[in-house]
């Protein structure tokens, strides 16, 4: 649930949210426009840190390689779509299922759609060094 990031976040958010559907991406389930913002997603109960520091559950090769080709696909959809996710992390990652099995990437409050926003070609990363987007 996004709270308080003012109506324009949260329509671009949505603009993002309708745009998509993988089954490795969180689908927003529907939104409330008022003093406080409300974006409504399909509750889950771990991400990845909680699921594997917290819960206890041993990471082993073969189920982080899972995750890799479900992040990498999702990513690869989003990229074909021309979403830029901009905050993937691992506290992001949300496990969809009690066994681990499946993931899903949420939280798109940072997203950039470059067929809105063509003028996002020039970004400033976390350490302040320009780069370009090649498209």
């Amino acid at each position: 649930m996004a709270l308080k990031e003012g109506r324009k976040s949260i329509h671009k958010e949505l603009q993002i949210y309708d745009k998509v559907s993988h089954p490795n991406i969180l689908p927003a389930l529907g939104v409330h426009l008022a003093v406080e913002n409300l974006l409504f997603m399909p509750l889950r109960k771990f991400n990845l840190t909680d699921y594997f520091l917290d819960y206890g559950v041993t990471i082993e090769a073969i189920k982080l390689l899972k995750y890799c080709i479900q992040i990498s696909s999702a990513v690869k959809y989003l990229h074909e779509k021309e979403i830029l996710h901009c905050d993937l992390k691992v506290d992001i990652i949300l496990v969809k299922d009690e066994e681990g099995e499946e993931i899903e990437i949420s939280d798109f409050g940072c997203a950039i759609d470059l067929s809105h926003d063509r003028d996002a070609r020039y970004c400033v990363c976390a350490k302040n060094f320009p780069f370009q987007l090649k498209l």
